[in-house]
């Protein structure tokens, strides 16, 4: 599940929340929704 903001966005699992902060996290975000990113 994300939050969506293009300024950051957080990852969350069943064992642990990662939050994500920057600036044009657009793209990545995208890019995880759709499976396509690998690693940050």
């Amino acid at each position: 599940m994300f939050e969506l903001y293009d300024e950051g966005f957080t990852l969350l699992y069943s064992f642990m929340a990662i939050e994500v902060k920057g600036r044009n996290l657009k793209e990545i975000r995208y890019a995880i929704q759709m499976g396509c990113c690998e690693f940050i």
